[in-house]
């Protein structure tokens, strides 16, 4: 006997199948905030509770950001069921969990700024950096993007 589909996954695919992506070819990537897809080359990540609009947030502050950012080029969002996604394009990195711990921060001081950017991967990547010694510190942390 089939098991039930999760409500989230049958959004995932009604936007795979609109794209005429085959949704049995997905697979799962990583993260807590947003459920995500990969197939075809892309990634989709589905908010998990509707009403924050993050996602939406997201998608219009990543169509200003220059390509040297290095963001993944969006290439749809929108809103199913309440529940707001983002599609972009797939693109290889580490997951950000993975990753933390090994990192090696400045010397002397961990950093005064701190950032992570989706890069849509299937293992969930992550883009980290922070200032370089001559950058000007700033009081309030760097703009975290990402869910």
């Amino acid at each position: 006997m089939n098991s039930p589909i999760d409500p989230l996954e049958q959004i995932a695919v009604r936007i795979f199948t609109q794209r005429g992506i085959d949704f049995s070819q997905a697979r799962r990537g990583l993260g807590w905030t947003n459920a995500t897809w990969i197939a075809g080359g892309l990634a989709l990540r589905l908010a998990k509770q509707p009403g924050s609009q993050r996602l939406l947030r997201e998608a219009r502050l990543a169509a200003l950001l220059p390509p040297a950012v290095g963001y993944p080029q969006l290439v749809e969002s929108g809103e199913t069921d309440g529940l707001e996604w983002v599609l972009a394009r797939e693109v290889a990195g580490e997951c950000l969990g993975e990753v933390w711990p090994r990192l090696s921060w400045p010397s002397p001081a961990r950093p005064t700024c701190c950032w992570a950017m989706p890069s849509c991967s299937s293992s969930g990547s992550w883009k980290i950096g922070w200032p370089t010694p001559k950058a000007k510190a700033r009081s309030k942390p760097g703009i975290r993007i990402g869910g």
